[in-house]
């Protein structure tokens, strides 16, 4: 396997983050990524308010105020309890798209660098996957830091999750034990699964368990490989971002797209197929 991050073989090595080049000229600046929080995320599993369902028996008559308030309590401590960042990777299936020979390459996903890269004008970061996690495990033990394939389904919103046991969550002696255990058993459920139609993204995650609602900055020392800048990125962004490239010896480039099909360099980054 070629040791080139921009080369055409598929490598589970790498991690890719797209971003707007404003923050990839932060993330040069200060060489760490942010790891925030879920709600700040797209999904509406996980930026929306969860709706739980009590598994004892709370009587008629109960008051609805009340039991509002605590499960937006557990929403709200569930979710600041970690600390999230998001990737796609390499896609190691069959990609035909006009003879590109990095379509199957994180960084060559069209609609992600529409979403998440300012529309074409941002960036791809990509990162060395062990020693980012190498990093992290340097501060944090690695039984509270998470870090998995998301998993696309087709969700029920009555998932074993979503149950809880009211009084515990409403006493404040057993609220913060009960939080831990919920997240101990369900955090696959909480943060590493998403509606399918979310699964072109391929996505990989890395949670750690750090309470707070302010973002953890995770060196990126070791692991920052290199930067993808987009077609559309200004010329004074990507001269920028080459030049502390060069100077920090990381690799560089940027896409470009021929009738839809991702290449790198000066020519259509392709290669003829015999039979097409």
């Amino acid at each position: 396997m070629s040791n080139d991050i921009f080369s055409e073989e598929y490598s589970d090595k790498y991690l890719y983050h797209y971003t707007s080049a404003d923050k990839a000229k932060i993330m040069l600046e200060t060489y760490k990524i942010r790891f925030g929080l879920l709600e700040k995320t797209n999904d509406p599993r996980e930026s929306m308010e969860w709706d739980f369902i009590s598994d004892i028996n709370l009587g008629e008559g109960f008051p609805g105020d009340l039991f509002k308030h605590v499960t937006k309590t557990l929403t709200n401590e569930i979710k600041k309890r970690c600390k999230i960042a998001c990737f796609t990777q390499d896609y190691n299936g069959e990609v035909y798209m006009g003879e590109s020979v990095c379509a199957n390459k994180g960084f060559s996903k069209p609609r992600m660098w529409a979403q998440y890269a300012d529309g074409h004008k941002g960036a791809c970061i990509i990162i060395d996957r062990k020693a980012l996690l190498a990093t992290i495990y340097k501060d944090f033990d690695k039984k509270f830091v998470y870090s998995e394939n998301v998993l696309y389904d087709r969700i029920s919103p009555l998932e074993k999750c979503f149950r809880f046991n009211f009084n515990k969550i409403n006493s404040p002696e057993s609220r913060d034990k009960t939080i831990d255990s919920m997240i101990d058993e369900y955090y696959h459920s909480y943060f590493f699964t998403k509606n399918w139609d979310w699964e072109q993204e391929h996505e990989f995650r890395i949670a750690i368990r750090a309470f707070g609602e302010e973002p953890i900055n995770i060196s990126l020392d070791g692991a920052l490989k290199g930067i993808v800048v987009g077609a559309d990125c200004s010329n004074e962004d990507a001269e920028i971002i080459k030049n502390v490239c060069s100077i920090r010896n990381l690799k560089y480039e940027k896409i470009k797209w021929k009738n839809g099909v991702p290449y790198l360099g000066e020519k259509p980054y392709l290669k003829l197929r015999i039979g097409y």
